[in-house]
């Protein structure tokens, strides 16, 4: 195979490529047999039809283009592989000849970055102010995160995760039956709807509970805008939040003691900022 390269602008290169006449056949043997695959020729069962009556059926024409689609994309990657080109997309082929199977490819090329002098590059480390305040709700967002849940035999508390069986209806007809429905009970919470939570305190595991509550008048569902919702809950079951004391979050931040702990949430506080 002859194959030759020449630089063009803009990171390109042309690429020149003749193959020997051999190739082209073995390129049409394997089209024929990728053919005769997919042709039901009678009296033939698929890919036994002989060269020359699949080559009937489908036209020298179709064959030759099915063969010279491989022919190019395997000397291409062989004009590759014999320059060292790395090409950073795909080419732009024209077909010269077809026997032997001769082509011209401009390739694009993987641009050249130049960096600076990037290490000389310095930016003050700017901290913005955080408050005491700020810094003791971040170290109790820190022990909530870290802070399992555990069953609590008693019955439901604000601030509690509870386990439901839902069921609720609008004008007797079901919109809801779900059962293992988990939410933290927090009071002002508008999820499923305002004064759903409030319903939940004092009901025990295994307790159960109807209560009707109105849709809001902006509800997402139109259907229910405005309406009265009967909803009858039974409580699964009870978990409460075990906080850990702030000592053994410093034991796992593998700080030395609280005030160092406190000086990384600071820190933290001022990069969000």
């Amino acid at each position: 195979m002859k194959v030759t390269s020449e630089p063009l602008a803009d990171r390109q290169v042309l690429l020149q490529v003749e193959t020997e006449p051999q190739e082209m056949e073995k390129s049409l043997e394997a089209a024929y047999r990728r053919l005769a695959r997919r042709l039901s020729i009678p009296g033939f069962r698929r890919g036994r039809a002989p060269r020359s009556l699949v080559e009937t059926y489908v036209g020298r024409e179709a064959l030759v283009e099915e063969a010279l689609g491989e022919a190019v994309a395997q000397a291409y990657e062989q004009a590759l592989k014999e320059k060292e080109i790395e090409p950073m997309a795909g080419p732009k082929i024209e077909v010269l000849s077809r026997d032997p199977v001769a082509f011209k490819a401009v390739v694009p090329l993987v641009p050249v970055v130049e960096l600076g002098d990037y290490k000389a590059l310095r930016l003050p480390l700017e901290v913005a102010p955080t408050t005491e305040e700020g810094v003791d709700q971040a170290l109790e967002e820190l022990r909530q995160q870290n802070s399992p849940w555990e069953p609590a035999e008693r019955p439901v508390a604000a601030g509690d995760r509870v386990s439901l069986e839902v069921v609720g209806r609008v004008e007797g007809k079901e919109i809801l039956n779900q059962k293992g429905v988990e939410m933290v009970v927090e009071l002002d919470r508008p999820f499923p709807l305002p004064g759903f939570a409030p319903e939940l305190l004092g009901l025990e595991k295994g307790g159960e509970k109807e209560f009707t509550l109105p849709f809001p008048a902006d509800h997402p569902n139109p259907d229910l805008q405005g309406k009265e919702g009967v909803f009858r809950v039974k409580v699964l079951g009870v978990k409460e939040r075990k906080y850990k004391p702030l000592e053994a979050l410093v034991q796992e931040a593998g700080v030395a003691d609280l005030a160092a702990l406190r000086e990384q949430a600071q820190l933290a506080l001022g990069a969000k900022a």
